[in-house]
């Protein structure tokens, strides 16, 4: 059996993390302090279940890097400072997340093995290119 991952077609590169939130929160930037996030959006192990945006941004702004992949997109921002290890590992989560159906399934040690060096490689290819591009958006 050939083995494939789904990846976006298109990278949007935020300059402006807000214009990031405004898109995934569907909401003017005038009504971003009212926005309610779930704590696991920055830390699956947070203590509260919700958090301010302002609590949100703080700690986008400390990870350096969010985004997250639509039907046809991986929408982020990053601090220009992020290291190449955790830009890569964010990428990484993010197309790990779009491809955990790939992933489960009964074809074996094999097969999982294949799909997670597949995903390993279009990682460093799609960081890669994260880095060289300018914000389009």
């Amino acid at each position: 059996m050939e083995q494939s991952i789904i990846l976006p077609t298109h990278v949007k590169r935020y300059e402006d993390f807000d214009d990031l939130a405004c898109y995934f929160f569907n909401c003017e930037k005038n009504k971003l302090a009212e926005v309610t996030v779930y704590g696991d959006e920055l830390n699956p192990n947070a203590e509260s279940p919700e958090i301010s945006y302002d609590e949100f941004k703080k700690g986008v702004a400390e990870q350096k890097v969010w985004g997250f992949i639509d039907e046809t997109s991986f929408h982020l921002w990053l601090d220009d400072s992020i290291g190449l290890i955790d830009l890569t590992h964010f990428v990484t989560s993010e197309l790990s997340m779009l491809n955990i159906n790939v992933v489960r399934n009964d074809e074996g040690d094999d097969y999982l093995a294949e799909i997670i060096a597949l995903i390993c490689t279009q990682s460093i290819q799609l960081t890669q290119n994260i880095l060289t591009m300018k914000s389009n958006i």
